[in-house]
């Protein structure tokens, strides 16, 4: 389009409304990066959200989803990038133009967007990432238009594991773990360690989690469980085939994984683990992002809120004295871990929530490691406050990404 330009004293850019509307920048004020490439600017970067469907935007019922990607796109905008959020109904392929929405701190409102420098991906659920029409937008931003895609995927927990056990750097973080196939497996673990735990390859938010143990002396194995009613429970059986048989039933063989059981730290004689957030920043290295303790209900299988834990900080948890080696320990395996998949794993990744054990040792354990980490733990007063430091950094990292694209095409950055 053409237009007149005058220069001004200041270090601002200035466009008309006009203009803006022409180039889908939104309208409410807000600081935006300007990049001096050549003879080109650039202004943005413009980064895409992608998620399953937009829908919920205009359903009174998905108040939860509208105030999450509200909440983003606020981030977006403190980070000083135009970001909108849309799904794969909104593209206009021919024109090379988006529907899709921005946020204004009080409405969604709809807007067309040219295409975006790169993706954010947030794909609500794994049927979902599997869906025909997500996978053809995926590959044509990827293949056919060379724009980056980050964060594209949930992990699989055994192709995790795999990763990660050929690496000097992060095998030492992982406990013994194996495709569940044979009784004879649960037997050699439970024989090595006294305790294993069996739990899906896919699974998340606890579900499905099982915990067996055996007992020398009186020959019997115990199963440790949350049942479909919600209720802990912990029975006893005389063989492993019969815990196997009654306990999981149906399909016991199929997508799972049986792992080394670990003595874990308690608190209050409760046992406790970690979720360790880890994030790509505004240079492209790895941080971690935040801390929490996860406490378990008495008598639960894992530490997971819904089944009766509890989030806790590092300082109301732990003396002062014990504070900064945990801390230090927990940060040092969760960045090794984090450059181990980002070295193994296909795919840019942005950010990563880690669930680590600790022993009576000091020693951490991976227990599992989501590409796409849910936000229960900020639930806690005291890191409520940090809930969109992650996101910011995920923003953060975009902008990174598109500056390497803008000097990739151009001649170098100003």
């Amino acid at each position: 389009m053409e237009v007149n330009i005058s220069f001004h004293p200041s270090s601002e850019i200035i466009i008309s409304s006009t203009l803006a509307k022409v180039f889908g920048i939104p309208l409410y004020p807000y600081e935006i990066h300007v990049f001096s490439i050549g003879n080109t600017v650039y202004i943005g970067p413009l980064i895409g959200i992608f998620t399953t469907d937009t829908d919920f935007l205009h359903n009174r019922d998905e108040k939860r989803n509208r105030l999450y990607f509200a909440r983003i796109l606020l981030a977006a905008r403190k980070s000083g990038c135009i970001a909108f959020l849309f799904d794969s109904s909104s593209i206009d392929w021919e024109k090379k133009l988006i529907k899709g929405y921005s946020f204004d701190r009080k409405q969604f409102f709809p807007s067309s967007f040219p295409f975006p420098n790169v993706v954010y991906d947030r794909v609500q659920s794994r049927r979902d990432e599997e869906k025909q029409s997500l996978l053809v937008v995926k590959r044509r931003f990827q293949d056919e238009l060379a724009i980056p895609w980050y964060n594209p995927g949930f992990f699989n927990k055994l192709d995790v594991h795999h990763c990660l056990l050929d690496l000097e750097e992060t095998s030492p973080f992982l406990p013994e773990t194996y495709p569940l196939q044979s009784y004879s497996q649960i037997e050699y673990l439970l024989s090595k360690f006294g305790k294993a735990i069996i739990k899906p390859i896919n699974g998340s938010l606890g579900s499905n989690i099982f915990l067996l143990m055996y007992d020398r002396k009186n020959n019997y194995y115990y199963c440790r469980y949350r049942n479909q009613k919600g209720e802990n429970k912990l029975q006893r059986f005389p063989t492993i085939e019969s815990l196997v048989d009654q306990v999981i039933g149906m399909g016991a063989f199929e997508d799972k994984i049986v792992q080394q059981g670990i003595g874990l730290i308690t608190f209050e004689g409760r046992k406790l683990d970690f979720r360790v957030h880890t994030n790509k920043n505004q240079k492209g290295e790895w941080v971690v992002s935040i801390i929490a303790v996860k406490v378990s209900g008495h008598g639960c299988v894992t530490t997971h809120v819904h089944s009766g834990g509890e989030v806790r900080t590092i300082e109301e948890t732990f003396p002062h004295s014990e504070q900064i080696k945990i801390v230090s320990s927990l940060s040092h395996a969760a960045l090794a871990l984090s450059r181990g998949l980002e070295q193994s794993m296909q795919g840019i990744i942005a950010e990563i929530g880690f669930d680590f054990g600790m022993d009576k040792d000091g020693n951490v354990w991976m227990f599992e490691a989501n590409s796409k980490p849910g936000e229960i733990i900020f639930h806690h007063p005291k890191l409520t406050q940090k809930l969109n430091v992650p996101v910011q950094y995920c923003f953060d990292y975009g902008i990174f990404l598109s500056e390497k694209i803008f000097i990739r095409n151009g001649e170098g950055l100003s």
